[in-house]
């Protein structure tokens, strides 16, 4: 390669959508933005520079969560790059624009109107040249020269000066769709691309779930923090229905566009959730799964908070899930490249994506997961709502009589405490509330049906070897 093995490799976005690179072409200079901090020398570490970012421009500038990442670039742009680096310029995903080498160090020139953080660069080559499809990450800066194969694909790609960009060897990636629902994709887009999106507050979560404001404070907390989140409990209290509220409540609308709501099977792993290439060469075909083509949606829009719901952890290992992608899940490796295919192709995850997990507790041979992945993902704990103030308040909402709902509260709680306490069962296994929350209440028979045959049958399978246990609890809840 035309560098030198000891100086580092470079992928660089001149201003959004690559709008200020003939400026800097022609100024012979790479800059980014953020003037208001004043010069970065100042700054011992990312952090100082995180308060720094939050104090001059506020929290509205960094709702999708990309604080860390705007610091980290902030960072590399004046401790890490150095003269002799190579830089490649960039436009989007699959534009390669120029490259250069790193003539200077840091300089902050207040004078300048704006882009005052520079670096002297000799731009040798210019020119616009198409690559692989999503090879670069969002990141408007990311150092690459570990991914050899895709540095050497740059430096090949790069030398066709006047060879039309259709004719250079690339993947073609198929046509941006979800996954079929059968194979388990359930993307929450039933509203289509031209439903009116409306606004959404804190305010309409806790009328749709049974929460009180501090655990609700708590899940948004945890989920922005680490980008990641395992909503778990028993059977029936609503994780399924919950965590797009979550979202909404983040977002701030209602816009089922930025949600992908995927049911889990035992059959899903890597190649059918994120990538897979058929074919031993470049020309081979290759397939994007729905994690991919999602997360890259998300990498077009990185002010917008994107939520991906994955339903049913206990039908899928996460880490056959994702394979090498695992550890840039971590909220402080979001953006970074993972190399796929030798390099062909470099997965990254964008800062803005959101992954709350399903983990239904119900199981005689509970889901063990690794130290890798609970370090990933915190746990929070949905319980079931009998006995809770919001939950009486929907039953007199739906009309029921009073000493009805006092019913269901105290002997459903009552027969929890008993699964809770039988040593073959545990909390895991109790009953959830959402069996009465399916609409309005269904005549004078309506309680005695849930009871019946939907309540009934799930305490028959968990006595199964005690069939008088579960009887005895039945005619307990109907009498």
């Amino acid at each position: 390669m035309e560098n030198e093995i000891s100086n580092e490799i470079w992928t660089f976005s001149p201003g959004e959508d690559a709008n200020v690179w003939s400026e800097f072409k022609q100024a012979g200079i790479m800059a980014v933005g953020w003037d208001e901090i004043g010069d970065l020398r100042q700054y011992k570490s990312r952090e100082e520079i995180k308060k720094a970012l939050l104090s001059h421009y506020g929290d509205d500038r960094f709702l999708s969560g990309n604080l860390a990442n705007e610091a980290n670039v902030l960072w590399q742009f004046c401790h890490d790059i150095a003269t002799g680096d190579t830089v490649y310029v960039k436009s989007g995903t699959k534009t390669l624009l120029g490259m250069g080498t790193v003539r200077s160090e840091y300089t902050y020139n207040e004078n300048a109107e704006e882009y005052r953080h520079a670096r002297r660069v000799n731009w040798q080559k210019s020119g616009e040249w198409k690559i692989i499809s999503g090879i670069f990450t969002i990141k408007s800066l990311t150092k690459i020269t570990a991914a050899k194969s895709f540095c050497k694909i740059l430096e090949d790609t790069i030398k066709v000066e006047g060879k039309p960009a259709e004719d250079i060897v690339r993947l073609q990636p198929a046509v941006e769709t979800e996954a079929p629902r059968s194979a388990g994709a359930r993307p929450s887009t039933e509203a289509g691309p031209e439903a009116p999106v409306h606004s959404y507050t804190q305010k309409d979560f806790f009328q749709k779930t049974f929460l009180d404001p501090e655990e609700y404070g708590v899940m948004k907390r945890l989920l922005l923090k680490k980008k990641n989140l395992i909503l778990q409990g028993p059977p029936g209290v609503g994780k399924s229905s919950m965590a797009p509220e979550l979202a909404y409540s983040i977002i701030g609308a209602r816009d089922p566009q930025r949600i992908l709501h995927i049911q889990l099977n035992p059959g899903y792993d890597f190649k059918r959730f994120i990538y897979d290439v058929h074919g031993e060469s470049l020309q081979g075909a290759l397939k994007e799964g729905p994690f991919c083509s999602f997360s890259r949606r998300a990498g077009q829009s990185p002010e917008s908070a994107f939520f991906l719901i994955l339903d049913g952890l206990n039908q899928c290992d996460l880490s056959r899930l994702f394979e090498n992608l695992l550890p840039i899940l971590h909220w402080k490796r979001r953006g970074e490249a993972v190399p796929y295919e030798d390099g062909k192709i470099l997965l990254t995850i964008p800062e803005n994506l959101y992954v709350i997990g399903l983990l239904d507790m119900a199981s005689r041979e509970p889901l063990v997961f690794g130290q890798g992945i609970r370090n990933l993902f915190p746990f929070f704990d949905i319980e079931p709502a009998f006995g809770r103030p919001q939950f009486a308040h929907y039953l007199a909402r739906q009309g029921l009589d009073e000493s009805l709902a006092e019913k269901i509260n105290t002997r459903m709680t009552e027969v929890n405490e008993r699964i809770e306490s039988d040593p073959m069962l545990g909390k895991g296994f109790r009953i959830g509330h959402g069996h009465f929350c399916d609409g309005e209440p269904l005549g004078e028979h309506w309680y005695e049906d849930v009871i019946r045959y939907e309540i009934g049958p799930m305490l028959y399978s968990y006595w199964q070897n005690e069939p008088a246990a579960a009887e005895r609890m039945i005619d307990f809840l109907l009498k």
